[in-house]
């Protein structure tokens, strides 16, 4: 299952972009693989650098699993998304985002 964070500091979800949905959707059976829920914690919302793809909606950041479920996690993340995708983990998160390695403007 895929939830979205919720109160006073939930995720917001304006602008989401198509190409980020499908990839929350291959997150999704990444997560039900090690049979967890993925929470999206951040999409449009949070400070974040002005070139940031978060305030396009091509990116998210998602909850990290249980720890002996990470590398698994990320392995996973790599090989299902494809090279059109970049994923980082960013410390108390996974940064997902849509970052095309040719042909693409996303910023534009």
């Amino acid at each position: 299952m895929i939830r979205i964070k919720s109160g006073l500091t939930g995720c917001r979800i304006h602008g989401l972009q198509p190409e980020l949905i499908l990839g929350l959707m291959v997150v999704k059976d990444v997560y039900d693989y090690i049979q967890q829920d993925v929470i999206v914690t951040c999409i449009s919302d949070s400070k974040h650098k002005n070139s940031s793809l978060h305030y396009v909606g091509f990116a998210a950041d998602l909850s990290l699993p249980s720890v002996d479920k990470t590398s698994v996690v990320l392995d996973r993340l790599h090989i299902n998304l494809g090279d059109d995708f970049d994923i980082v983990l960013e410390g108390d998160h996974i940064h997902v985002e849509f970052q095309p390695k040719r042909g693409v403007n996303l910023n534009a």
